[in-house]
């Protein structure tokens, strides 16, 4: 299982700090996410920095967009910035339906979204990566939900061989949970920025 440490900042001062930190991570994290959050979707603003993620080439970045999006012309900049591989995208918070043409954009489902609305959306695309949010999204720090269990059967159901990563609440034991769940992927945040070690706390979801 994958682990991907995650960057959800509210200053620069934050940002900055934790992506120097997380360059000295070992192993070197196969991935860097990035939570790009704003009102009224998510509960809070996030900050980022473009520049500074540039001081660190070595990275592969990923990106949860947080955000209504009505257009394409909204998330131009991120769709057309060769820094990031993924971007993941809310389909509910997604007003124009040409935004899953591009390959970097992958869709997020929540606590908050049904199974029909899973089923809905993979009725009318293809979609070779997933990711689900067993959180609300938002505010750093909330508990992991086993509500997001229904929604992992859903799409072994409609995207058998996609890829699917989770995010929200990840420490050892809801890391253990969804490897016995069979998920190739695991993004964490709170856990490795809340521990008085962080490098430690990555190593020990690693190790699981």
């Amino acid at each position: 299982m994958i682990v991907i440490p995650a960057l959800n900042c509210s200053s620069p001062e934050c940002f900055s700090e934790r992506l120097e930190a997380v360059s000295h991570f070992s192993p070197f994290p196969s991935a860097l996410h990035i939570d790009i959050s704003q009102k009224p979707f998510s509960s809070q603003d996030s900050y980022w920095d473009r520049a500074v993620m540039a001081q660190y080439p070595s990275f592969t970045y990923e990106a949860h967009v947080m955000r209504e999006v009505h257009s394409c012309k909204d998330v131009a900049d991120l769709l057309e910035d060769d820094l990031f591989s993924y971007l993941y995208f809310h389909p509910r918070a997604v007003k124009d339906d040409t935004l899953w043409e591009y390959q970097k954009s992958v869709p997020v489902f929540d606590i908050h979204d049904t199974e029909e609305t899973i089923r809905s959306f993979f009725s009318s695309h293809v979609a070779s990566h997933t990711l689900l949010l067993a959180v609300s999204p938002g505010a750093s720090g909330q508990s992991f939900s086993h509500m997001i269990d229904a929604h992992i059967t859903t799409l072994r159901q409609v995207s058998a061989h996609g890829i699917l990563s989770v995010d929200g609440g990840i420490e050892p034991e809801a890391a253990l949970h969804l490897r016995g769940k069979g998920i190739e992927r695991i993004i964490s945040a709170s856990f490795i920025w809340q521990h008085n070690d962080p490098s430690l706390a990555y190593r020990q979801l690693i190790s699981l």
